[in-house]
């Protein structure tokens, strides 16, 4: 199997997003602030990063009518050599950064050149640079997008609430041949009221596996919009990681970054599972068919992938390469049952020229979305 960008094993990170409840006895230490306009990528945004010696519950705040985004860190200090005020050049969107010390709280403001709205910002949190072992460093990405903010308006949240993707467009039939009646009384019957997130891999500066007619991103997103239409159509609450060509975290990311930006969109959106999608490739030519990967975290992970792998072979459209154990990062790294799932090899010939229809595409969505719903109805027994 081709090693792929998001399908790193998970030993590569040192510690999880989520900051729970806890708080330090003693305050945080705030030992570095930096900001940096990334003009290398299109389109160009501001990275701010804000690092702390130890873990805080944050708080970002809209103020000023979309001009100041203030980051305010309870329970924690200012190193003594910080520089508390932080210049930028004329051109670029954060012009001016502030730090200022009230009691054990901090509060860090970038002034903007431009007003910008809630969906101008990204936020969230990555673990400590090696080798130093505790804390977190807090980053915060702003579109250079200039957007009008409402009069007045001031918007907060935690980084676990952190904006999620937009609605997903229906892009198929969803009557399709391959449902009848009963399969879709049946498909309400497991998915109506789920909430239910699905990760088409790769996308944007990624194309991950490349065929010979087609690139890996553009069919996992395909067939994971089919499957989420599908879904919706039948009464579930379906959300994808990303619903167009681009980059969860940033355009020419890390691995990491770019994976945990998708555990914590299923995170913080509550999914009850989570369905990641892709392509395999060999260089052995001749190798094709399907196969699903879990991890055993949660009692249901397995019997997940296994209804979900049985329903895509029952439409005869790959072979059986089976249901496996694996320490996938998006596996590991998400609060919810979870699956990956490898359908059919982009470096094969026959696979490719199937993955690249559409009939077969809603076909293989169709067969998803009854796996989910078998999941669910036999979970409930």
């Amino acid at each position: 199997m081709m090693i792929k960008k998001w399908c790193i094993a998970a030993a590569v990170f040192f510690g999880v997003i989520g900051v729970g409840g806890i708080q330090a006895a003693t305050p945080a230490r705030v030992t570095a602030v930096r900001s940096v306009f990334r003009t290398d990528v299109q389109p160009a945004f501001s990275r701010t990063v804000v690092t702390v010696d130890q873990p805080v519950i944050p708080r970002l705040v809209i103020t000023g009518k979309g001009s100041v985004v203030k980051l305010t860190l309870p329970q924690t200090v200012l190193s003594p050599l910080l520089q508390t005020s932080l210049q930028a050049k004329d051109n670029e969107p954060i012009q001016k950064i502030r730090l200022t010390q009230q009691g054990t709280r901090t509060t860090v403001a970038m002034y903007l050149a431009q007003a910008i709205g809630r969906d101008d910002v990204r936020f969230f949190s990555l673990p400590p640079i090696a080798p130093q072992k505790k804390g977190m460093r807090l980053v915060m990405d702003l579109d250079n997008r200039p957007q009008e903010a409402a009069p007045g308006e001031t918007v907060s949240w935690t980084e676990q609430s952190r904006r999620l993707p937009p609605s997903v467009p229906v892009v198929a039939p969803v009557g399709s041949d391959f449902l009848d009646a009963r399969q879709w009384q049946r498909l309400r019957q497991g998915v109506k009221g789920k909430r239910i997130c699905l990760d088409p891999g790769h996308g944007g500066s990624d194309v991950g596996a490349a065929g010979r007619m087609s690139q890996e991103k553009n069919l996992t997103l395909a067939i994971a919009r089919r499957t989420a239409a599908i879904l919706m159509a039948a009464g579930a609450k379906a959300v994808l990681t990303r619903s167009r060509d681009v980059d969860v975290f940033a355009p020419h990311d890390g691995a990491v970054e770019e994976l945990q930006a998708r555990c914590t969109i299923a995170n913080a959106y509550g999914a009850e599972i989570m369905v990641c999608i892709h392509i395999n490739s060999s260089e052995n030519t001749a190798i094709r068919g399907v196969e699903t990967f879990y991890n055993g975290k949660t009692p249901y992970d397995y019997s997940l992938a296994k209804y979900i792998h049985t329903r895509v072979l029952r439409t005869g459209v790959f072979p059986d390469r089976g249901v496996h154990s694996g320490d996938f990062y998006m596996l590991l790294h998400t609060d919810m049952p979870a699956v990956l799932m490898e359908l059919g090899f982009i470096s094969n010939e026959q696979d490719e020229k199937i993955l690249n229809t559409e009939e077969r595409q809603q076909q293989l969505a169709a067969s998803i979305a009854e796996g989910v719903a078998e999941y669910f109805i036999h979970r409930k027994k």
